[in-house]
């Protein structure tokens, strides 16, 4: 059965201004702040910065990472160049999903953290509308360690890695590009190597345009150390506690992804072998 998103959502504003709960208070349900949105070009470690905000304070962090509900309010519901509603309403229904997301009834919870998919960068500008002062970040690595990373999944380049999958049909930002920098209307003739390297683009040159005071890019090659020594400072306005940042060193020599005996495994930087 389906729902009426925005009814739900003003049910739960209404129900929890009665509530008056903070999200450092012990009444429930409560709404947690929102405090770090990741965007991230792919393969480049955002997955270490979400486990990361979560380790560094397991009982009062909730980090959501590559959760569907938002993908979708940011990509799908108004579809592509919102040929069903418009910009400002996507940015309702982000709000609305988000809100929806961060409620609790955990009285030990206090702040929620979001790191969505990579192709979501491309729709930043709704995200921005929708919460004009939330800080956020962009993770970047060197385009090439990024492709190989994408190629090792599809070696014989048959259109299997992430960053083919839209070959056949291309969107609009990709032919904007391959016009730009390779001359060419149609990107479905792009070699597939030249099209990976367009996918990419279209990502980081979304969030290289849309970057502010408040949304920031962060190199690959700094984490962990960027997020406690200024990221999250920054934004908490405190530096981290010597436990936070043993937590967050600790999760950071695990692998990102995986599960199992393979979660658990030292993490190596591959960069090296991917240049």
């Amino acid at each position: 059965y389906t729902v009426d998103l925005k009814k739900v959502a003003d049910l739960a504003r209404h129900q929890d201004q009665v509530n008056g709960a903070t999200p450092t208070s012990s009444k429930s349900p409560k709404v947690l702040n929102f405090t770090l949105a990741t965007f991230h070009e792919s393969r480049c470690g955002s997955t270490l910065v979400a486990n990361a905000v979560a380790a560094m304070d397991p009982i009062k962090h909730r980090s959501y990472s590559e959760a569907q509900p938002p993908a979708a309010a940011l990509t799908s519901v108004c579809g592509r160049n919102f040929s069903r509603c418009s910009q400002q309403q996507a940015a309702l229904v982000l709000r609305d999903t988000i809100y929806l997301m961060s409620r609790s009834d955990d009285p030990k919870e206090e702040r929620v953290f979001f790191k969505f998919q990579s192709a979501t960068t491309k729709s930043i500008q709704v995200f921005q509308e929708a919460f004009p002062d939330q800080p956020w970040i962009f993770v970047y690595r060197d385009p090439v360690q990024v492709m190989m990373s994408h190629i090792k999944d599809d070696p014989e380049l048959k259109g299997r890695a992430n960053c083919l999958r839209s070959k056949s049909m291309p969107p609009p930002e990709i032919k904007d590009i391959a016009v730009q920098y390779a001359g060419i209307s149609d990107p479905r003739f792009l070699s597939m190597e030249e099209y990976c390297a367009a996918h990419l683009a279209a990502i980081t040159e979304s969030a290289a345009s849309s970057l502010t005071d408040i949304g920031l890019p962060v190199n690959y090659e700094t984490l962990p150390i960027s997020l406690y020594e200024w990221i999250l400072p920054t934004i908490l306005g405190r530096s981290l506690s010597n436990q936070e940042v043993e937590n967050i060193q600790s999760i950071s020599q695990q692998y990102s992804k995986g599960t199992g005996s393979r979660h658990k495994r030292e993490f190596q930087d591959d960069s090296e072998a991917k240049t």
